[in-house]
């Protein structure tokens, strides 16, 4: 469940990312999983990026955070320019214990006990919204394989269309 990295380095992702979309004939899929609390400075900037993407004619997968509360109230999980998701268990419910929820999350995904390569090398199992986003991005990158048209709304829509129930969801989770 995450560490941190300096703001400067996540406005450098974004902007490398969005110059190489404007660059390219090419639809790009970009999965950034960052977050933190949610302030006029911060909003301001991921929804700037986040319009120059869409307008690149990109797309943008982020995770829903991972602090157990609304996830509006997070960073870059309110904004309506990505695919917000949160994280479910292998019993399909959702992983209480840190995902973040409510109406800013677009659709969930596997992010509780997920194999995957460690910060440092090596790999092991590791828990997150971080580990969930990256999992839609590849059902984002397969639906626009299949329909290069599609648009933000219509990827949303085709995601919550094909997604499976969850189970035992709180009743505040929106």
């Amino acid at each position: 469940l995450g560490s941190s990295c300096a703001w400067s380095d996540i406005e450098g992702g974004y902007e490398a990312a969005i110059a190489r979309m404007v660059s390219s004939n090419n639809i790009y899929v970009i999965n950034y999983s960052v977050g933190g609390s949610r302030t006029a400075f911060n909003e301001a900037a991921y929804d700037a990026w986040g319009l120059r993407i869409q307008n690149a004619g990109g797309f943008w997968v982020t995770s829903a955070g991972n602090s157990g509360a609304d996830a509006c109230n997070f960073a870059p999980a309110f904004t309506s320019y990505a695919v917000t998701v949160g994280a479910y268990n292998s019993a399909g419910a959702p992983s209480t214990w840190f995902t973040n929820y409510g109406t800013c999350v677009d659709t969930w995904g596997p992010g509780e006990n997920v194999y995957s390569a460690n910060p440092g090398g090596g790999y092991g199992l590791s828990s997150g919204t971080s580990m969930a986003s990256p999992n839609v991005a590849s059902i984002v990158i397969n639906a626009l394989k299949e329909d290069p048209t599609l648009s933000l709304s219509q990827i949303k829509s085709y995601l919550l269309t094909n997604a499976i129930d969850l189970v035992n969801v709180p009743s505040h989770y929106g």
